[in-house]
């Protein structure tokens, strides 16, 4: 896995530096090096790449600074694969919006993301492949796929909607309450291993 950072288009200012117009410098950085770096940009393409790589874990991924906005860093990915989209960093570096972008309708997209959320520990993804829906757990802590395409379940409550796994040892449970919040547990048993809010 490598992740390129690529400066291009107008006038951008990044980790100190001012690339001008035509000036098209290419850094090649193996997986999360990244994580070094302390400026908000960079900080925020370990996340953007973080994100990508939950959606594409064998492709390479590029991140594209553009612009900053009052202190919201605005930064175009795509991969190898030939998903793209952009990623809205804040001004400490964390990623508060990201979108993907598809040359196909929603509903007759192959893979299409129904839900996407992080907590303090997970990145968690729920996806509607061929029709069925499916579910990503990406551990941030360890650096490893903790699901991949595992199927899932929809279950509507006064809650909200939860999806999770009616197979396997250990019980993901990802829940989009009815005021718009998320929800992460994790069970194996009668043992609840993580119960923690997400956004």
């Amino acid at each position: 896995m490598s992740i390129s950072i690529n400066m291009r288009g107008k006038s951008t200012l990044f980790s100190g530096c001012k690339f001008l117009v035509g000036v098209v410098p290419v850094v090649v950085v193996p997986g999360f090096a990244l994580a070094a770096l302390a400026q908000p940009a960079e900080t925020g393409s370990l996340g953007c790449q973080r994100l990508v790589e939950e959606r594409s874990p064998d492709a390479e991924i590029q991140v594209i600074p553009m612009e900053s906005l009052d202190n919201i860093f605005i930064l175009e990915w795509q991969t190898s694969l030939g998903l793209s989209g952009s990623c809205r960093v804040n001004q400490d570096g964390i990623v508060v919006e990201f979108s993907e972008q598809y040359s196909v309708p929603r509903g007759e997209r192959p893979i299409e993301t129904i839900v996407l959320f992080e907590t303090d520990r997970y990145v968690v993804r729920i996806i509607r492949q061929n029709g069925q829906l499916a579910m990503n757990i990406y551990n941030k802590s360890t650096d490893r796929v903790e699901l991949r395409a595992i199927p899932v379940q929809a279950t509507d409550s006064d809650e909200g909607t939860t999806y999770s796994n009616p197979a396997g040892a250990i019980n993901y449970a990802a829940t989009v309450l009815s005021d718009g919040a998320y929800r992460l547990i994790i069970n194996r048993g009668d043992r609840t291993l993580y119960n923690e809010q997400g956004q």
